[in-house]
């Protein structure tokens, strides 16, 4: 515990913690990844990072970067130099998490908090330089997560006959909730900017009725049970990622995107900061983050060096 007043307040990091999410297969990974080299076309400005081997992906999503290697070489004409990301691939994981049978299985769940922890400390390593960790995606690892809990699809009695039923109950439910919230502490503990990346869906909320009597329907992360609609409570800033499918940036084939800073969702409000210093619509997350404060560590490409003619 720090006692602090009024004037002498800082906060217990400089790193940002992000929420940024988008519908689905809208090329969110691609984008974030780019964003943080500062390799997109239109950023002057370097990116969030120190050097590539300080941006750590942490994926899980079937097939999570396939492309991205073109993307960044191809569309965004980076160089090889920018593939020094360190990569951390759990999909194999993730499908094994759904063959289980039993449940509360906790293989997945601990093999991540391994992963989160090793992430962790390689970013301590290097104090003085600027790391991004990217969880890709915390939809897909939640369903992880609420597998192993729920175990597989079992016999189950029911009016004297046998039908197959995943059994789920309150204290399940609860324990998946204490694990998601575990998962957001420990990733948000790690000595770097955090960007959980997470696909935008629908939640009926039970608690609040309609005219019908109905639950009403509310923007959320599509994450089965409470956290889904509450994991933007716990970060510094939530975004959505919006791409403008079929407008190119000149000279390019690569599709602008912005960061919408001021959503209109129901699940989440503004982060702080944002109405006074940022455009509704930021297309550099380096800019942005400058913008709101954050440690920016602006590695650039070398520019490769000019051909000399034979001198005559």
């Amino acid at each position: 515990m720090r006692e602090e007043t009024g004037a002498t307040y800082k906060p217990a990091t400089n790193k940002a913690k992000l929420l940024i999410a988008s519908k689905s297969k809208d090329g969110k990974t691609a984008t974030i990844v780019a964003s943080a080299l500062g390799v997109l076309p239109h950023q002057q400005e370097g990116g969030i990072v120190t050097s590539p081997a300080n941006l750590h992906i942490i994926c899980t999503d079937t097939a999570a970067l396939r492309g991205l290697k073109e993307f960044l070489l191809d569309t965004c004409k980076a160089p090889e130099v920018c593939l020094g990301y360190k990569v951390y691939n759990l999909e194999e994981d993730y499908n094994n998490a759904f063959t289980i049978e039993y449940d509360m299985a906790s293989a997945f769940y601990n093999t991540l908090m391994s992963t989160i922890s090793k992430v962790r400390d390689r970013c301590k390593q290097k104090p003085n330089e600027v790391s991004v960790v990217l969880f890709s995606s915390v939809t897909t690892i939640a369903r992880a997560m609420l597998r192993g809990i729920a175990g597989g699809i079992s016999e189950n009695p029911k009016d004297g006959r046998r039908i197959k039923a995943s059994v789920m109950d309150m204290n399940k439910w609860n324990m998946v909730n204490i694990q998601l919230n575990e998962l957001q502490a420990a990733g948000q503990s790690i000595p770097a900017h955090v960007i959980w990346e997470g696909h935008l869906g629908k939640t009926l909320d039970r608690n609040s009725l309609d005219d019908k009597g109905q639950p009403e329907e509310k923007d959320s992360i599509q994450i089965q049970g409470s956290v889904g609609a509450s994991w933007a409570a716990n970060v510094s800033h939530p975004f959505i990622l919006v791409r403008q499918k079929g407008i190119v940036y000149p000279g390019t084939k690569c599709d602008k995107t912005h960061f919408d800073t001021q959503p209109n969702l129901n699940m989440f409000g503004i982060g702080r900061g944002v109405t006074e210093n940022c455009n509704k619509q930021e297309p550099d997350l380096t800019v942005l983050l400058n913008k709101l404060g954050f440690e920016i560590g602006g590695w650039k490409p070398e520019e490769p060096e000019e051909a000399v003619g034979d001198e005559k």
